[in-house]
């Protein structure tokens, strides 16, 4: 093990490596379309049941803002003779990221509430502002105090701040916008939901596994050479927040299609968002190659895992 520990720390004396962002902007925009076929079989009244019945947002939130951090900052302490401090801070980071937008299209492949997945994305991302930083600070202080790191060690725990307007922006581009046409046109032609519904699901799972094949083949050196010790990291700390997601949903006593989506949200994070922040001159000076490869192997990994869950849930429908 101590040799694992070994090559992860080693890690930080490499170069760091581009991320494409052509993956990114292309699922961006394929999200921003998939929003609008969902919108489509979605009615003004299911919001409105979110927040009539608030108890499935506040359980998503909570494991959003407190459980699942905590939950990693248990799993980086406990694993400190495997997890070098750059790996658990990426790992931190990610946690204290918002909902990813992916969430979305795979909780309405889920046969999940699709609504409430909405919900929570665009509240949690507005949250993000404050509570990003304020999380990554707190969970990155107390991992450092209960661990044998040295100070130099702990010059790593930079302050971050988020651009409210990339957050705005994100939001109503891929989720506001696409959400308010789709529904729309639900309105006045509502003969389309039914079609359109299935060619979402259709066209939306050929569309991530696009992105993710693109991903791994614009950094097919740094997967092959360098991903191979975090690999396994990331796995169980997406697994965890998958289990962590269901198990919570389920003592909560949330419906079948609910807790899909309480488990897709907790599973999938806005690891662009953590990528953008290392990539910030202003938040880390030097950059720190182990948190950009564990925000950028998050990224490939919940998708794959997302999208497995949710085929494995779309041809078992929920019990109503």
């Amino acid at each position: 093990m101590n040799s694992i520990y070994q090559s992860l720390d080693a890690l930080n004396q490499l170069s760091p490596i581009p991320i494409s962002a052509i993956s990114g902007t292309i699922l961006a925009i394929g999200l921003a379309i998939i929003t609008f076929g969902m919108a489509i079989s979605l009615k003004l009244s299911y919001f409105k049941e979110v927040f009539r019945k608030p108890k499935a947002l506040l359980v998503g939130l909570l494991l959003q803002l407190v459980l699942f951090p905590g939950l990693t900052l248990l799993l980086v302490v406990a694993g400190e003779q495997y997890i070098t401090p750059q790996v658990a801070l990426g790992m931190i980071l990610v946690a204290a990221c918002p909902v990813g937008n992916t969430s979305n299209f795979l909780t309405f492949l889920s046969h999940g509430r699709t609504e409430l997945s909405i919900t929570l994305t665009a509240i949690s991302g507005l949250l993000s502002l404050v509570a990003t930083p304020l999380s990554f600070s707190l969970m990155g202080g107390w991992y450092f105090q209960l661990t044998q790191h040295t100070p130099e060690q702990q010059g790593l725990l930079h302050g971050i701040a988020i651009n409210p307007m990339n957050i705005f922006t994100t939001i109503f581009v891929l989720v506001v916008l696409p959400l308010v046409l789709g529904m729309l046109v639900s309105y006045f032609f509502p003969r389309l939901s039914g079609k359109t519904a299935r060619h979402v699901r259709i066209w939306g799972i050929m569309l991530l596994f696009f992105c993710v094949v693109t991903a791994l083949l614009s950094n097919v050196q740094a997967f092959t050479n360098r991903l191979e010790m975090i690999f396994f990291i990331v796995f169980v700390h997406n697994a965890l927040a998958l289990l962590l997601g269901y198990l919570v949903a389920l003592a909560f006593k949330l419906t079948p299609s609910k807790r899909r989506a309480i488990t897709i949200d907790t599973g999938i994070h806005n690891s662009s968002l953590a990528l953008s922040i290392l990539f910030n001159p202003a938040a880390f000076p030097t950059p720190v190659l182990a948190m950009q490869l564990t925000a950028a192997w998050w990224g490939v990994w919940h998708i794959l895992s997302g999208v497995t869950l949710s085929m494995f849930w779309w041809v078992n429908k929920p019990k109503k």
